[in-house]
């Protein structure tokens, strides 16, 4: 059944998705959510959806009219980087292969109240909400946003009302009562603990070079 929503919110979605994948472990069907980063197919996602005895494949995503998300033919991916106390991992997928435009990133804070927009392989692939705290307990301060999630989300983009990438789910709480919450690691922390390490920086592009 065909959702009746104004068209602007659709192309909106559209815009997002597009930049969005599937990232998923083949033998043990497990799934999760990353983001393109760059034209050269360079992936940002969470490290715990990675298996450490497989190698993963990403699938890059489409949004149907109907408002469900669709999927082109997947490809393997190569970790180039992967933090576990972190909770953050970097990919590499043929450029060719990703046929997607790499995310908008938006670098600074992000101020409480501020609007977003999340896509992830879960049984609500497409949410809004807006920041309403921040989290200390961790190695950076991470994001807290009141937004509907779910198995599957992890990993995946958070933008802000400008479609502008602010970060990535990590976990959160998929609370009965309202409102739920999802952890975010801030595109900040990614910058400082991960676009500066050897075998990621000579591969960004300029722009996302300290």
């Amino acid at each position: 059944m065909l959702l009746s929503l104004p068209k602007e919110q659709f192309y909106l979605f559209r815009k997002i998705v597009y930049s969005t994948v599937r990232v998923t472990n083949p033998r043990s069907g497990n799934c999760g959510t990353g983001v393109l980063i760059s034209a050269d197919g360079l992936i940002l996602t969470a490290s715990h959806v990675l298996r450490s005895d497989e190698t993963p494949e990403i699938s890059p995503c489409r949004l149907r009219k109907d408002w469900s998300i669709a999927f082109l033919k997947s490809h393997k991916a190569e970790v180039i980087f992967r933090d576990r106390k972190l909770d953050i991992a970097v990919l590499r997928c043929r450029a060719a292969a990703v046929r997607s435009k790499p995310a908008k990133i938006r670098f600074g804070d992000v101020k409480i109240g501020t609007g977003v927009y999340r896509v992830g392989m879960d049984d609500v692939p497409l949410a809004t909400g807006h920041v309403h705290a921040f989290n200390f307990d961790g190695p950076f301060r991470r994001l807290v946003i009141s937004i509907i999630f779910d198995c599957g989300a992890s990993g995946g983009p958070i933008f802000d009302e400008r479609l502008k990438l602010i970060g990535i789910v990590q976990s959160g709480l998929r609370a009965r009562r309202p409102p739920p919450e999802a952890f975010v690691i801030p595109v900040d922390a990614v910058r400082g603990h991960v676009f500066c390490h050897e075998t990621v920086w000579p591969l960004l592009p300029e722009h996302l070079r300290l």
